[in-house]
């Protein structure tokens, strides 16, 4: 991997505030947390949970790592300027602890073919996100006409003055959760992990900012 991705992502975890200058201008870096994730099964998929899949699509859109099943909150990193406020980054953490390495986060496909990195991830109608294996499989038994608000509810905060959605929604009976970014423009992406002072992962991030 580049240095640049790899400094920013160390930059913002040692300082909430920090000045990140992209090719689009300088500007302050802000953490939000939007919300808790429950990961049933561990497996992290990297996709719009407002889409429908097939079974076939889950190598493609799982990541390799799988991390300890459990409730990890999600956060957004927000860039600011004079004029604009768009999400920048956006992370779910698995400990407390600081992450001093980052690592190219890939698929299951990603490694069953032997790719080298970068490993690109493409983001469409400028949305992304983050949910559990268990709720991928749940949206592909799905009848192909149901809107997926019936599965998990992603409501705006009426508070957010912002055109970009960064939520955390859950089922009705709040067993199924999923994380839901809208972001400044469609196109390819990174993800990456983070790992602690013991070499665990600690983080998952993923950086809108560095390449947009």
């Amino acid at each position: 991997m580049s240095k640049p991705e790899i400094d920013n992502l160390i930059t913002i975890n040692k300082v909430d505030g920090a000045v990140l200058s992209s090719t689009h201008g300088t500007y302050h870096i802000t953490r939000k947390d939007i919300g808790l994730l429950k990961l049933n099964s561990g497996q992290i998929v990297v996709a719009d949970p407002l889409l429908m899949y097939r079974s076939e699509d889950f190598a493609r859109k799982t990541l390799s790592i799988s991390v300890r099943p459990g409730v990890y909150p999600v956060e957004v990193y927000m860039a600011t300027d004079e004029e604009d406020s768009f999400p920048a980054f956006c992370c779910i953490r698995f400990n407390n602890n600081a992450p001093i390495e980052f690592t190219a986060a890939k698929t299951i496909h990603d490694q069953e073919q032997k790719r080298k990195p970068p490993y690109r991830y493409v983001v469409e109608d400028c949305r992304t996100g983050f949910m559990d294996a268990e709720v991928f499989h749940t949206i592909c038994k799905l009848p192909k006409r149901m809107c997926l608000d019936y599965l998990i509810d992603f409501d705006e905060d009426e508070n957010e003055d912002t055109e970009f959605h960064c939520v955390v929604g859950s089922s009705e009976d709040g067993e199924l959760t999923a994380a839901l970014f809208t972001i400044m423009k469609s196109g390819v992406y990174y993800w990456y992990w983070g790992k602690d002072c013991n070499g665990e992962v600690c983080c998952l991030f993923a950086d809108f900012f560095t390449y947009q």
